[in-house]
């Protein structure tokens, strides 16, 4: 196998013998291997160089590994690498924590090199498929923007060329589905409830046909960001630590960023990253007020609060209709607009 198409492991340990160790197993199974032995050269490692895969020790001399792992899910740059939790046997009772921070997995110092292996393989060819998703989602973006040149330069074909957008433009919004449904179980129909429920409201305001598409889409898509959170803090089923709900609520920014990347998309980026945001202030990721935060914004931050509570999650079971709305009207004027709710209670009146 040629070097460059070798799969990059970074083993962070203190212990000589177990970096070496892992060092000659695995370039002998066609592995590119670099090893550091403390928090500080791990830092200036991960600056110049993005492995593929990282075994990191919970023991460090000069910092926890726990501690690293959290710094690295924080940052958009190395979050969405996969860190093996690597350490003795005693120190088991740790567990819940690291897979909590966003570990894949946390496994003892004493595994057997070919179970380690099968975990660093598997985990890998995890990642390549959230690349490769990513990868077609650029090649897709290209393609709608070469549809999008002919429109200038063939006004005879304007009708064909729209058609062919059209189709281009739900394949993406598509995949972006999927890449959320691989992530969190319950997301799948909550993207599509609130899209639903943002385009009833959005109606009932008096949007535009090309607003109304904007901010359907934006309700399928407000949730992307959890591409950047471990299954692991988006399924767990109590409630969670103060540094795992700061990962969550950075999935705004990431969604925001995932779709900027996205030029027949990048428009919607706002209402995606405002999506949390309070009409008091109170809110993530930007603490915008009132009218700060877009109308779309606002409406998406009533759909999600509305079908989030009053369906199932994995850390409790639904709300009654009658039980949101009435937690929903508490909130007037301090999560909501205070207008778009009395529109939001109108339809929910008009529908039963």
């Amino acid at each position: 196998m040629l070097k460059s198409f070798m799969k990059h492991i970074l083993v962070v340990d203190d212990s000589l013998v177990i970096r070496e160790t892992l060092k000659k197993f695995f370039e002998s199974n066609n592995y590119k291997v670099s090893t550091v032995e403390d928090g500080h050269t791990f830092y200036n490692f991960i600056e110049s160089n993005i492995p593929d895969i990282i075994i990191l020790d919970k023991m460090l001399p000069d910092d926890d590994g726990f501690n690293i792992l959290y710094k690295m899910k924080l940052n958009a740059k190395y979050n969405s690498i996969p860190v093996i939790m690597f350490t003795t046997q005693d120190q088991y009772e740790n567990e819940i924590t690291g897979l909590k921070l966003g570990a894949e997995c946390f496994l003892s110092k004493d595994i057997k090199l070919e179970e380690l292996k099968l975990w660093v393989d598997r985990l890998i060819a995890k990642q390549e498929k959230i690349v490769s998703t990513k990868n077609n989602l650029k090649k897709l973006s290209l393609e709608i923007e070469k549809k999008e040149s002919l429109l200038y330069e063939k006004a005879i074909e304007l009708k064909k060329t729209n058609e062919k957008l059209i189709k281009l433009s739900y394949d993406l919004i598509m995949v972006l589905l999927k890449t959320i449904e691989v992530k969190d179980v319950y997301t799948k129909n909550h993207s599509e409830n609130v899209s639903n429920l943002s385009l009833i409201i959005a109606s009932y305001i008096g949007f535009t046909p090309k607003k109304l598409n904007d901010v359907k889409i934006a309700g399928y898509l407000h949730d992307i960001g959890k591409i950047g959170i471990s299954e692991t803090i988006l399924n767990y089923p109590n409630k969670l630590d103060t540094q795992s709900r700061r990962i969550i609520e950075n999935h705004p920014i990431l969604g925001a960023d995932i779709i900027k990347s996205v030029d027949s998309l990048s428009h919607l980026a706002s209402f995606v990253r405002q999506h949390h945001e309070n009409f008091d202030g109170s809110g993530y990721p930007d603490k915008l007020i009132g009218e700060e935060i877009s109308i779309e914004g606002r409406i998406l931050r009533i759909a999600d609060f509305f079908d989030a509570l009053s369906t199932d999650r994995v850390y409790r079971p639904a709300y009654s209709v009658e039980e949101t709305l009435n937690m929903m009207k508490g909130k007037k004027g301090i999560y909501f607009d205070p207008e778009i709710l009395e529109t939001f209670f109108k339809i929910i009146q008009k529908g039963s």
